[in-house]
Parts: structure tokens; sequence; C-alpha cells
């Protein structure tokens, strides 16, 4: 039996046609997961921004804490963070002291906004206290 010149050209066609779908099916299932981990990865990155941001700032408050060992802050104090912020990013970072407790603790929050992605860091630290003076050494032992 004889097939005839256009019921194969239907078949190719078809055959082109299904070919088609599933290379353009399989495109954007790979899109929508290229997405997702884009959005995953730029959420984490402002997250660890946060983080390294706060650690920062409590490096500070720990270098700072002799200065405010005899006159500790009433009104919280602002760190500019701007030069540690990647490109498109804004953020701010506050120390505080706790009202009516004599510990020599802060309290740091940092905030950051990278487009819809935003992170905050929390950490609270103890402050190195003052050192206790020491007698001269005398030359005599």
């Amino acid at each position: 039996m004889r097939v005839s010149a256009s019921h194969r050209r239907a078949f190719t066609i078809t055959l082109v046609l299904i070919v088609m779908t599933v290379v353009v099916g399989a495109l954007v299932i790979l899109s929508r997961f290229s997405a997702a981990y884009y959005q995953t990865h730029q959420a984490d990155r402002v997250r660890l921004t946060a983080r390294v941001i706060a650690d920062s700032v409590a490096d500070y408050a720990r270098a700072q804490a002799p200065r405010w060992r005899d006159h500790r802050p009433t009104e919280p104090i602002s760190v500019d963070i701007a030069s540690m912020l990647p490109a498109n990013a804004e953020g701010n970072a506050v120390i505080t002291f706790p009202v009516g407790n004599e510990s020599s603790s802060c309290h740091i929050a940092v905030r950051i906004n990278r487009g819809r992605y935003q992170a905050a860091d929390e950490v609270d630290i103890e402050l190195p206290r003052a050192q206790a003076s020491r007698p001269a050494a005398t030359g005599t032992e």
C-alpha cells in the first residue's frame, strides 16, 4: 500500500509540533526553577549582609565601650552603614542601651532593604567591663 505525500507531510508536521511542545515545556520549567533559585539567592544575600553588618556594628560597640563606660548614652546611637551596603540597598543600624539597668549590655538592630527583599538582625552584646586598676609595680621584689 502506498502512502500519499500529503499523509507524510501531515505526519512530519505532527511530529515537529510534538517535539517543539516538549522543548518549549522544558524551557518553561527550567526558567521557573531558575527564577525561584534567583529569588532565594537574593533573599539569602540580604540576610547574610544584615548578619555581617550586625557583627561589624557589635565590634564598633565593643571598641567604643571604654568611652561609654563613664557616660552611658541615653539616646539611641545611629551608626552610618552606607559604605557597607551593596548597590541598590538601603539600611540602618541602631545601638540602644537598656533603660534603668546599669549592666554593660547594649542592643543592636540592623535593617536592610534591597528592592523587594528585606532583612533584619538584632544582637544583644555584653560590653567589656572596666578593668580593675592595679597598683603600680614597685622596684622591690
